[in-house]
């Protein structure tokens, strides 16, 4: 049976099943023991070439696992990848396009051509840590319907070490809704495992820039079992440059929002049923909402009253020499509460990304970790912020180098 090519779910309107019906006090609780995986197929979609390819293939063909199949699916080939195909032809089904479909239609390409009851998906530029990694993922899609494998991001520069610390809190993001609820609200589509059975019910992927999120929002309105492995690892690479980071996250942050428009209610009856599982994730992706939150109520009287009574304990004669003459008294307890606040976010958030990184397997730095928390996050939340405005309040389309 090929599977379907789009959802048959109309877009914004994920499963019209309510939230209450599907997310009881037994939520989670109970894992079913699934049918023998008895094939995987992976399936990677190529755009062009990649610098990993190559060892990912030799990789895969040399697994032990015996009922697999590769298929590569790559779009406007260049030289490299060519040369890929005749150096695994026979090992390697490749599904070659000379026009750019985009990656979901790239993706359904192969799906189509596709035997196995379970599916890898493997972006072009990750890389594999371990082998036999196939049996593995076979053995944990038989106790659990999807699981994705855990990100790390490999560090070489300013760039990569801070978006280190993004995927930490991804992690621990994905690591906690999987705990509580035994299935998740969006993936990293990087590299994942479905059985053939539940990638069918939930309805494949849609043609949307954030395939990913849509697929697995989906899924957990379907209740298609989930676990975030942290034994199952990928590595990533993070954008080079500065311009290229802006890139990416602008494509990001602007399909997150449409993704967030199309399926608002869905959302908010998340939060609202399911907020001690949803704002703490929400919270490990974007620190900067909490730090923000803090800051503005510092801004109260409890700060105010304390800085007037730390001041009026002063020595009079200093109060106008060491203040005054620069700052208004509101405007120095503003700063003092935002700083106070500032602080407390910092440690705290440190103090939790050093718990997860132990709990998860990442390395913990807090050389990088204090530019993460008081740069890179806040430029990364600007981001999103500016994705929904573009979405919800503009309206206005939004020119993107890419296909969905």
């Amino acid at each position: 049976m090929v599977p379907p090519s789009a959802s048959s779910v109309p877009r914004g309107q994920v499963m019209v099943n309510s939230l209450s019906n599907r997310t009881g006090p037994d939520d989670g609780k109970r894992v079913t023991r699934l049918p023998r995986i008895d094939s995987v197929s992976v399936i990677i979609p190529v755009y062009r070439g990649s610098a990993t390819l190559d060892e990912t293939l030799g990789l895969l063909t040399s697994d032990p696992y015996e009922k697999k199949e590769i298929i590569v699916s790559i779009d406007r080939p260049d030289p490299s990848s060519l040369v890929l195909a005749s150096k695994y032809e026979g090992a390697v089904i490749f599904d070659i396009s000379n026009e750019r479909r985009g990656k979901v239609r790239a993706l359904k390409s192969a799906l189509s051509r596709s035997k196995g009851s379970a599916y890898l998906f493997l972006d072009s530029d990750v890389r594999l840590t371990s082998t036999g990694i196939l049996g593995r993922v076979a053995k944990e899609l038989e106790e659990h319907e999807m699981v994705e494998m855990k990100k790390t991001v490999h560090r070489s520069g300013v760039i990569s070490n801070l978006v280190y610390f993004e995927y930490v809190g991804i992690g621990a993001a994905d690591w906690l809704v999987s705990r509580k609820t035994k299935r998740t609200f969006g993936i990293n589509g990087a590299a994942f495992a479905i059985t053939r059975e539940a990638f069918e019910r939930v309805g494949g992927f849609t043609n949307v820039i954030s395939e990913d999120l849509d697929f697995g929002l989906r899924s957990f309105m379907a209740g298609v079992s989930f676990k975030y492995c942290t034994d199952l690892e990928v590595v990533t690479f993070s954008p080079p440059d500065l311009k290229s980071w802006f890139t990416q996250r602008k494509r990001w942050a602007y399909g997150t929002a449409l993704w967030a428009r199309d399926n608002w209610s869905t959302l908010i009856s998340l939060v609202r049923h399911k907020p001690s599982v949803t704002l703490p994730a929400l919270m490990m992706i974007f620190p900067a909402i909490l730090g923000l939150l803090a800051s503005l109520a510092f801004r109260g009287f409890l700060v105010y009253d304390l800085v007037a009574l730390l001041l009026l304990s002063l020595p009079t004669r200093g109060l106008p020499i060491l203040l005054f003459p620069f700052i208004t008294f509101q405007e120095a307890t503003n700063f003092i509460g935002f700083s106070l606040a500032f602080s407390i976010g910092l440690v705290a958030y440190g103090c939790v990304y050093y718990y997860y990184s132990r709990k998860l397997g990442f390395r913990f730095s807090p050389v990088w970790f204090i530019p993460y928390y008081v740069i890179y996050s806040p430029v990364w939340f600007a981001a999103m912020v500016w994705g929904i405005a573009q979405v919800f309040i503009r309206k206005e389309p939004v020119a993107l180098d890419w296909k969905t």
